[in-house]
């Protein structure tokens, strides 16, 4: 798979009721798809966000510093592979 798709963002949040999942997960999928072809996984955890969070900041119009920052952690990774 990293020889077509070269680095995944995995995102949570803090106070994620999926949290435990999530970052196990990350571990898991970090450690195959590294080690199959070099592929890259940057595994962020977003301080007092919750599940669904990015998509709702962008949804209600979250600006700044406003909200949890989610969504621009997610933006700001896309923008940085275009």
């Amino acid at each position: 798979m990293a020889s077509v798709v070269g680095e995944v963002l995995i995102w949570g949040g803090e106070s994620e009721v999926l949290i435990d999942g999530i970052e196990e997960f990350a571990r898991r999928f970090e450690k195959g798809y590294g080690a199959k072809g070099g592929g890259r996984v940057s595994t962020v955890v977003t301080r007092g966000a919750a599940h669904m969070e990015p998509i709702l900041e962008l949804a209600l119009g979250y600006k700044g510093d406003s909200g949890t920052g989610g969504a621009k952690v997610v933006a700001d990774w896309a923008r940085a592979k275009l």
